[in-house]
């Protein structure tokens, strides 16, 4: 039975994370591992462990029976539940990526701190029954999970190229520089060819292309900031503006307490996005001519430090991108955002 025939099963293949539901009365809690995927599901404790891969998953949804009404939540552990969730959404399921550390300090508000995967799938399924309310479903497709991948292996490869550049600069030996050299070239190649999947695989989706293509029609939107978002930021355009400004880490967050009220802090979110936000930026305030840089000589004109004036506008980029997506519409310099 492929996923699209499995009962329940509401959403288009190209359109995963389109979701029908809204109110859950089941909540399947899954354990990730390399190999397996451990099940607990409440309130009926119905639990199964079922391999890692597709035909596993295809297993997990016939075993839940009834599939309306159902959440499913696991959590995020670098790539090993992208499986789950690509099938998940392409059966049409509403699939939660929950953060470890929310499942873990949701267990010790409860009292429990033993670890085991039939414990952490327990876990997940109660974390899970608490964020329906507030968090909104993972979106991944194949394309995305290979985007994700590439982008991330391309990442690696620059802080190595970067790396390898400062060996070159302290080495004295011809030998050791030669090789130096060698290794930069190979890095550099590999980077090339990285970003030429990376291209391929955006445009063999229409509609990634798409929003490849709305992206970049913003002026300081490169390639790279394009598809790290296509590849790490799925949900953007089904976010309001105070939700992307979180999810990328450049919303302040207040800090008060009794008679003491400090200015707001940013904190968490993806870094991933945030590196690239941040050169965007700096592409931005170089660029006189740029619709957003005279944002940030206001803000450093009124005296305030850099570093607050280049996470405003890094909020201001992403912010508007957002709207552009929502939208459906290309930059332009007086978007409502």
């Amino acid at each position: 039975m492929t996923p699209e025939q499995l009962p329940g099963a509401s959403t288009p293949h190209d359109k995963p994370g389109v979701f029908i539901m809204t109110q859950f009365t089941r909540f399947v809690g899954i354990d990730v591992s390399k190999a397996y995927l451990d099940l607990h599901c409440l309130p009926d404790g119905l639990e199964l462990r079922v391999p890692n891969s597709r035909a596993g998953v295809g297993l997990l949804l016939q075993r839940i029976g009834v599939l309306e009404g159902v959440a499913f939540g696991c959590e995020a552990t670098g790539g090993y539940e992208d499986c789950l969730l690509i099938v998940l959404g392409e059966a049409g399921m509403a699939a939660y990526c929950l953060h470890p550390s929310d499942v873990r300090s949701h267990s010790r508000l409860t009292g429990r701190r033993a670890k085991t995967d039939r414990l952490d799938a327990i876990a997940i399924a109660r974390a899970l029954q608490v964020a329906v309310a507030t968090r909104k479903p993972a979106i991944r497709s194949t394309t995305m999970s290979a985007i994700k991948e590439l982008t991330t292996l391309r990442r690696r490869l620059i802080a190595g190229l970067s790396e390898l550049k400062s060996h070159e600069a302290r080495m004295g030996d011809a030998d050791a520089a030669s090789i130096i050299g060698v290794l930069m070239d190979q890095h550099i190649k590999a980077i090339k060819t990285l970003e030429a999947h990376i291209r391929s695989a955006i445009a063999r989706n229409p509609a990634q292309a798409q929003t490849a293509r709305r992206i970049a029609s913003m002026p300081g939107a490169g390639p790279v900031l394009t598809a790290e978002l296509i590849g790490s930021m799925p949900e953007l355009g089904t976010l309001s503006s105070r939700q992307a400004a979180s999810l990328t880490g450049v919303a302040p967050h207040p800090r008060q307490s009794g008679n003491s009220s400090r200015s707001g802090k940013c904190q968490g979110g993806r870094a991933g996005i945030r590196r690239v936000l941040y050169m965007a930026s700096l592409s931005v305030i170089r660029c006189a001519k740029h619709p957003l840089a005279a944002f940030y000589q206001r803000l450093r004109a009124n005296g305030k430090p850099f570093k607050l004036a280049i996470v405003a506008l890094m909020r201001k980029l992403i912010v508007t991108l957002n709207a552009m997506i929502k939208n459906q519409t290309d930059w332009q310099p007086n978007i409502q955002t």
